[in-house]
């Protein structure tokens, strides 16, 4: 068994199994204007970049004091139906901290969810679960596993964030809950399946590379981009909260 699959079977105690039913042949992209490429399921349709574009505004909108959301490419398994779906973040606002993937294994879920709301408090008006930001050394990923409740029903999300000399790629895969764990195996294939050019690695420190932020700012960048990745559902339930509140608050007087 692969250090890989002991890693996932820790997360998905059953994912393993089923993912021997779900095996698809992966083609790689490769996108060289962001030193990446990423192996994702042939079929898989891409998601057009107006889509992903709204994605980024939406966020903006529900959540205006989080740092920006760039969505750079996504695939989903149909034209006609959201999930599963698989969302790439290039993001460039520079290189993290040795420390702050030192500090993982440290915090608690409680914690990280109470950093990410106070960073982006809309979300804590959503049904939004939060699970342990966990690094693995050996594949130089840091994982998240977000659960959240919208029009679609309950849908579970699997992160992974790869540290970069300039920032990361983070990859947010998605499925609706009861299909979660018979995905799980393809959605972590299609996570360490990432490749990054040699000139963005992460590196040991230099001098002359900018470095950020502790582990609360590292947990909104991951926990942001992967609910944000929900945000056409995110920025529904936020304002129809907000309409459904002032309605009942009745007419001022």
């Amino acid at each position: 068994m692969t250090q890989r699959e002991l890693f996932l079977g820790a997360l998905f105690p059953t994912a393993l199994l089923l993912g021997q039913q779900n095996a698809a042949p992966l083609k790689t992209y490769n996108y060289s204007a962001d030193h990446l490429s990423i192996s994702i399921p042939a079929d898989w349709v891409a998601i057009q970049r107006s889509e992903l574009d709204q994605m980024s505004a939406n966020v903006r909108r529900a959540a205006p004091n989080a740092s920006p959301q760039p969505y750079n490419y996504g695939f989903q398994a149909s034209p006609d139906a959201r999930y599963p779906r698989v969302l790439i973040q290039v993001k460039t606002s520079g290189r993290w901290r040795e420390k702050v993937f030192a500090q993982l294994p440290k915090a608690s879920t409680g914690d990280l969810q109470r950093q990410v709301q106070s960073a982006t408090p809309a979300f804590a008006t959503l049904n939004l679960k939060v699970g342990k930001l966990t690094y693995d050394p050996s594949t130089r990923v840091a994982w998240l596993r977000t659960q959240f409740t919208g029009d679609d029903g309950e849908t579970q999300g699997f992160s992974g964030l790869h540290p970069t000399n300039i920032g990361s790629i983070q990859v947010h895969c998605y499925a609706l809950t009861p299909e979660f764990e018979q995905y799980a195996p393809l959605f972590s294939e299609i996570i360490t399946s990432v490749k990054i050019d040699d000139v963005w690695k992460y590196r040991e420190r230099s001098r002359f590379v900018v470095a950020l932020g502790d582990f609360s700012d590292l947990a909104s960048s991951a926990v942001t981009g992967a609910v944000g990745g929900l945000a056409t559902v995110v920025v529904l339930w936020v304002f129809r909260k907000r309409r459904r509140a002032a309605k009942a608050a009745g007419p001022v007087v």
